[in-house]
């Protein structure tokens, strides 16, 4: 079940946060230079799991990894 943060991170439900991901992901691997491919794979409907592991590299929760990915531009 999510919580209260997850249901309202920029209005985006799983897949379309997945496709957001697929749309910028380049972008962002270039300017986190810090994640490998291993903090990058995931497996459909996996993608919070993909978000915790960057945010452990990074620094920050994957909350805040997901409200990055939603409000890239």
């Amino acid at each position: 079940m999510k919580n209260k943060d997850e249901l309202n991170i920029g209005n985006h439900n799983d897949e379309d946060i997945e496709k957001k991901w697929n749309t910028i992901h380049e972008e962002y691997i270039s300017k986190y230079a810090e994640l490998r491919n291993e903090d990058l794979s995931y497996q459909k409907g996996g993608i919070n799991g993909m978000f915790e592991k960057i945010g452990k590299k990074r620094g920050k929760t994957r909350i805040e990894i997901r409200r990055e990915v939603s409000s890239w531009r």
